[in-house]
């Protein structure tokens, strides 16, 4: 029977410590997204941040 209560008692608290380190914000929420129309600006800021580049094409045809 104590084996039985240890182990909700240990995953009570496993699921505690799971969902409180969820609960904690790792990195601030960027404000909102700033769009270069450039391209050329856009690489060179990919470049330097080591990230990728999304192309957006749109026509209403």
């Amino acid at each position: 029977m104590s084996t039985r209560v240890g182990g909700w008692v240990a995953g009570a608290l496993a699921v505690s410590v799971f969902a409180v380190g969820c609960m904690q914000a790792k990195k601030p929420v960027p404000a909102g997204i700033e769009w270069n129309q450039s391209f050329t600006a856009a690489l060179v800021d990919a470049q330097a941040h080591h990230r990728p580049i999304l192309l957006d094409f749109y026509t209403d045809w």
